[in-house]
């Protein structure tokens, strides 16, 4: 039996791995129940340059969320949603990514985009 794995990614680099949390299910859940209150917008294009382009999360089974400054794309099993984002869920992030950034590895990084968005 495998257990289903939850992760926050920091989507900011090219050309290496990004930053990648293991987050804790309840975590998930309410993050994801926060972003399915969102109001549902229609399709628009993430932005996919250099720099911070926003947060990932998902889960090891279907559900893959695109999270950036004014739009979320939610992708489940073959079902994709956008929503428009807010700063609550922003802030949300920051905090979760703080809280999963244990050992501090990534604390600047974490701060310049808490700085960028004004949380």
């Amino acid at each position: 039996m495998t257990t289903t794995k939850y992760k926050l990614e920091i989507d900011c680099f090219s050309g290496r791995q990004n930053p990648v949390f293991e987050m804790a299910e309840e975590d998930f859940a309410a993050l994801h129940q926060d972003i399915q209150r969102l109001e549902t917008t229609a399709r628009q294009p993430l932005f996919d340059g250099l720099g911070f382009r926003g947060f990932i999360l998902s889960d090891s089974i279907a559900t893959f969320i695109s999270i950036q400054k004014n739009i979320i794309k939610i992708e489940v099993n073959k079902s994709v949603q956008y929503k428009t984002n807010n700063q609550g869920i922003l802030s949300k992030l920051i905090s979760l990514a703080r809280k999963y950034d244990e050992k501090k590895t990534y604390a600047t990084l974490i701060e310049e985009i808490a700085h960028e968005y004004s949380i």
